[in-house]
């Protein structure tokens, strides 16, 4: 498999899967692209059709899937998995009033009103929506009043950056005369925004209002191009998941 960023994946036998299939997880996938080669081991293997399947499960549940299923139209039905979610806490005005007012969700138990302030500070009720299939968490990479939202994870496998804090890359393009809002939020590490303009200017955000999982820019765009993000760690090698938000204004 290759992924969005070019990086190539491969699996022979996996231990959760029968009859020695293969199979790959990804644990924070990012958006994009993703092109699948189906393949044997052997140069001369041949056999019946093959099942692909692409699920949400994690890999404790793939061998239960229904490898029975029709493979010509590949109408395999496993069970539906909720992803991870951070939920954040209830510091909300709004929270334990039964609907969720965090603008990250959609769906029929969301409130009327949804205030971007509001994002990670109603965990209570938006968990038990979540579970009970009422609202679901918008996609990564999706355009929404929020602006784009990007779900990932720093690991020992990714860039580092000098002092050696591992590091991911994104990118958007600047209108000149519009204002960019970015935040960066995790709690599994203490976050580091970093953002370079098209002229090489260097912008950062360590700890914002002193919260050492949130980091956030605001920017006024004075020339047109692209500015290059880094979501990155205070400390050298943290690692864990993150949420990276970037909103553009006019």
């Amino acid at each position: 498999m290759n992924d969005p960023r070019g990086n190539w994946h491969c699996s022979d036998d996996n231990e959760y899967v029968n009859d020695a299939g293969a199979g790959i997880n990804f644990f924070t996938p990012i958006s994009g692209s993703y092109h699948v080669w189906v393949g044997t081991y052997n140069l001369a293997d041949t056999g019946a059709n093959a099942l692909l399947t692409i699920t949400e499960q994690d890999e404790q549940y793939w061998s239960s899937h229904n490898r029975g299923a029709n493979v010509n139209t590949g109408q395999a039905k496993p069970a539906r998995t909720l992803q991870p979610v951070e939920f954040g806490d209830d510091r909300s005005a709004w929270s334990n009033d039964g609907e969720c007012d965090d603008p990250r969700f959609s769906g029929a138990g969301m409130a009327e009103t949804l205030l971007e302030e509001d994002q990670f500070r109603d965990a209570t009720d938006c968990r038990t929506l979540y579970e009970q299939g009422l609202i679901r968490l918008m996609e990564t990479g999706s355009e929404s009043s929020l602006g784009r939202i990007e779900r990932g994870s720093l690991s020992a496998s990714d860039l580092a950056r000098p002092g050696g804090a591992f590091m991911d890359v994104f990118s958007f393009e600047g209108t000149q005369g519009e204002t960019a809002l970015l935040e960066l939020r995790s709690s599994e590490f203490d976050t580091l925004l970093l953002v370079r303009s098209p002229s090489g200017d260097v912008f950062e955000n360590d700890d914002y209002n002193g919260d050492s999982g949130r980091s956030m820019l605001t920017l006024t765009v004075e020339q047109t191009g692209l500015f290059q993000v880094e979501v990155s760690s205070f400390a050298r090698q943290e690692t864990g998941d993150y949420t990276l938000t970037i909103q553009q204004l006019p």
